[in-house]
């Protein structure tokens, strides 16, 4: 019976420190509320594109881009990684929340990125759609010059 308890007392301490290691190995998620990973991370999957201005949502989670050339980039926390994509015209619909402080964002091919997404101001989710809406405008001028 005292080899029993002896036994048992040396498996949790075990499990307690395996534990602490597995804790200290594998930190948190991604820090959020940082802009400036968010533009790191969309650099090195689009080095070519430059980024002219940045708004992050409520949860600093999601950070979208306006490019320099009108175009509209989007970062996203997920898990210990990063989801980052360029919004291209026609395959996303964009619609305001009720309250107007938020965006839904639908994407054509049922993106796992899509959804609502709230901002600390209603003038922040009115820029971003105007950003989007204005990558839409330019691709309907490419398309009219080419006619």
């Amino acid at each position: 019976m005292e080899n029993t308890a002896n036994y048992i007392f040396l498996a949790t301490i075990i499990a307690i420190c395996l534990l602490t290691l597995r804790i200290m190995r594998h930190p948190k998620a991604v820090s959020v509320r940082d802009p400036g990973e968010a533009i790191v991370e969309f650099g090195n999957v689009f080095p070519d594109e430059a980024v002219r201005s940045v708004l992050m949502d409520k949860e600093g989670r999601t950070t979208f881009m306006r490019l320099a050339d009108g175009k509209t980039g989007l970062t996203q926390v997920v898990g210990k990684t990063y989801v980052v994509r360029l919004i291209q015209p026609g395959e996303i619909g964009v619609s305001l929340t009720d309250d107007g402080a938020g965006l839904i964002l639908n994407f054509e091919e049922g993106s796992a990125i899509g959804g609502v997404y709230e901002f600390l101001e209603p003038q922040d989710a009115a820029e971003v759609s105007l950003w989007i809406c204005g990558s839409f405008g330019l691709k309907m001028a490419e398309t009219k010059d080419n006619v």
